[in-house]
């Protein structure tokens, strides 16, 4: 990603995870956290605001590490 402009990289990277179990545990745990928020199933099918700020996140820490 270079100025807020996303690559097709980028793009199947978010892909990815979406479908990660990463995400799954996420959402799991919200769940569980907030027990009178929407259901599992129903995060589960949706892309959140917060499914971009934690990829971002992550995409951030590994290209710290390499």
């Amino acid at each position: 990603m270079q100025d807020g402009n996303f690559t097709e990289r980028d793009l199947v990277s978010f892909g990815e995870y979406l479908l990660s179990e990463k995400r799954e545990q996420r959402i799991r745990q919200s769940s569980i956290e907030n027990p009178d928020g929407p259901s599992y199933e129903d995060q589960k099918g949706y892309v959140h605001d917060a499914d971009i700020q934690n990829w971002l996140h992550e995409n951030k820490k590994d290209a710290e590490q390499k």
